[in-house]
């Protein structure tokens, strides 16, 4: 529970500095997970479809460089997004790390469902590319983890207010790496070891100003 209060106060100082150009911006943290990892990543929203299956005009507005203003978030039943994400060690993994000595990506395909304007419901998979240096200061073979979603839940409580307000959202996921971790993975001078798999369950905070349109 300390490293998910320490995460929550992270959310609330680092979100609304990160994510004011973005239409899709979150900062996340991976909880239940060695190596300790949070980090700040974005949607790119490829695909938006109606219920009736016709594409939603103006899914994508790339950090408000394209504000069509013809968005309608109601219109919203299935999206297809491309998830990008950078994440850093906030602690000590394990005793071959330090603070900020592993760094990774993720790269993830998304798909949500959306029953109402609050919520949406979804699954995704991808890869995780790691890299950085152990405990001696030496960089450690980089390598990747595919990653599998099988449940994410997004809610965004508000519907009416100013753009921040109705923009803000709050996302839990449920996420399984086939193959684990373990610290010979983070430095050359301990053995590789197979592990596992394991599950890490995180919580985002962020922004979709898309949703700044409702209730014009």
């Amino acid at each position: 529970m300390r490293r998910l209060t320490i995460a929550l106060i992270l959310v609330g100082a680092l979100v609304p500095a990160t994510a004011r150009a973005n239409s899709g911006g979150f900062w996340d943290f991976l909880y239940g997970l060695d190596p300790k990892l949070t980090g700040i990543g974005t949607d790119f929203h490829l695909l938006c479809l109606g219920a009736n299956g016709e594409p939603v005009p103006g899914c994508e507005e790339f950090w408000g460089a394209r504000r069509t203003g013809t968005l309608n978030v109601n219109e919203i039943k299935h999206e297809i997004n491309f998830r990008v994400a950078y994440y850093f060690e906030y602690g000590e993994s394990y005793s071959v790390s330090n603070a900020n000595s592993i760094n990774a990506w993720k790269f993830m395909g998304t798909y949500q469902y959306h029953p109402d304007v609050h919520i949406a419901v979804g699954l995704g998979a991808g890869i995780m590319p790691f890299y950085g240096k152990s405990s001696d200061g030496q960089a450690f073979d980089s390598f990747s983890r595919a990653v599998l979603t099988p449940l994410s839940i997004t809610y965004a409580p508000a519907t009416t207010g100013g753009k921040w307000k109705k923009s803000f959202y709050l996302r839990g996921e449920a996420t399984f790496y086939p193959k684990g971790f373990s610290p010979g993975d983070f430095d050359n001078r301990l053995p590789k070891t197979e592990t596992k798999g394991e599950w890490n369950f995180s919580i985002a905070s962020g922004f979709d100003f898309r949703r700044r349109f409702l209730g014009r």
